[in-house]
């Protein structure tokens, strides 16, 4: 592959496709049959060198265990997934006065990288999946970033639910010994991203990352590069109840096209910005992907009943809550969800905010209705909200692991 020198000296020679702002640069320095080579200078990293490509893993569909909607597993003898789509070519443009655009186009996809006037947060991604055509291989499809001289020693962190970012060791737990045959080493190794799955270089430090608009499967399967699962088209049921293959199409039976945003961060010190700016770059990402706040109220309308409507909290405005949701349940009922606001790893100066629940309920009924209420009852729920966590815990299942006499001091559940 080139070589950091030889992309400096190709960009000294205007010989590349250039995209930029104050904050950041795009050049296009190789086009590869199945990939581009890049070379991305972001706010404050010097140097990298990132390559996008589409890949797949065939799919295991043997009678036995097959690949289907509940479960992840590539074809026996998969030891990486396989370029999928031939380069087409790529063009250069301004989409505005204040975007400019990279287009990457294969013949099974198109991947938008755009970088705004003002934008100091990072690289914006948009991917045009044509889908999967019908074959008799199934097969799940993957967006892959590689960062030329990136050395993450098998670390990688995703989020948790969107709460805290969780270290993942590749072939490894960090409660017990991972066991594993050679045709689990990709599924095992895979893990559920709801917004962030990030590497840290371990000798320079610096982060790369990918944020996503959608819950997707992700992994750092690989040193120096990132892979997100962006399709999966399979023939076969894999007994976990759906008892159907995941064989989806459009109404006209052609394959179902998949549209991604994202954005992609790669930073030389996650403290020196949320020093500067109070707050990480994610979460800078992931407020620019949520594009609008969703905040709803509950008003009671004079004849008792109960609309949705979109509210700023005035009253809530003090508390430093980046992400506060409300939902209507019933008369008087409503839900909160509190977003995390930062964790140690996104933002390593964090200060966490605490705040009274009760007091934040009151004074969410008080612009809703313009009064105070009579009383107020706080329950804390699960997080999919459908039952309480005193309800919770009357059926919550309770085991003895096997090497342990009496109930362990934590709780497998």
């Amino acid at each position: 592959l080139v070589s950091d020198f030889e992309s400096k000296y190709l960009a000294k020679q205007g010989s590349c496709n250039r995209i930029r702002n104050e904050y950041q640069s795009l050049m296009l320095v190789r086009q590869y049959e199945n990939s581009v080579f890049l070379w991305y200078v972001s706010c404050d990293t010097p140097r990298e060198d990132p390559m996008f490509g589409d890949k797949n893993y065939p799919a295991y569909q043997a009678n036995d265990q097959p690949s289907g909607a509940y479960v992840f597993r590539p074809e026996n003898g998969t030891v990486d997934s396989q370029p999928y789509g031939k380069y087409e070519g790529f063009s250069c443009y301004n989409e505005s006065d204040w975007l400019q655009t990279f287009e990457i186009k294969t013949d099974k996809s198109t991947i938008y990288l755009r970088i705004a006037q003002d934008d100091n947060i990072g690289l914006q991604v948009e991917t045009h999946f044509n889908g999967i055509e019908l074959s008799n291989q199934g097969s799940e499809v993957t967006l892959n970033i590689f960062a030329l001289g990136f050395n993450n020693s098998g670390e990688f962190y995703t989020d948790s639910n969107g709460l805290q970012m969780q270290k993942r060791v590749v072939d490894q737990r960090p409660t017990w010994k991972l066991e594993i045959q050679d045709s689990e080493h990709i599924s095992a190794n895979y893990y559920p991203i709801n917004s962030v799955i990030s590497m840290v270089d371990s000798f320079r430090g610096e982060s790369l990352s990918y944020l996503n608009d959608r819950s997707m499967g992700g992994s750092a399967l690989k040193a120096s590069r990132l892979e997100v699962m962006i399709d999966r088209r399979l023939y076969y049921d894999d007994f976990k109840g759906l008892e159907e293959a995941l064989n989806e199409t459009d109404h006209h039976g052609n394959p179902l096209k998949v549209t991604t945003n994202g954005y992609i961060l790669l930073e030389r010190s996650r403290q020196a910005y949320a020093t500067r700016y109070g707050h990480s770059r994610i979460k800078s990402a992931q407020h620019k992907l949520e594009q609008t706040t969703e905040t709803s109220v509950v008003s009671i309308s004079n004849n008792g009943l109960i609309s949705s409507i979109g509210y700023e909290l005035s009253s809530m405005q003090s508390v430093p809550i980046p992400s506060l949701k409300v939902y209507p349940v019933a008369f008087d009922e409503i839900i909160v969800r509190v977003g995390n606001p930062e964790d140690y790893f996104t933002n390593p100066n964090i200060t966490y905010v605490q705040f009274d629940i009760e007091k934040t309920a009151i004074a969410i009924y008080q612009d809703a209705n313009g009064k105070p209420p009579k009383s107020v009852r706080v329950e804390e729920v699960t997080l999919s909200a459908s039952e309480t966590i005193a309800e919770r815990e009357k059926h919550r299942l309770k085991w003895i692991v096997e090497e342990e006499k009496t109930y362990p001091q934590f709780e497998r559940k």
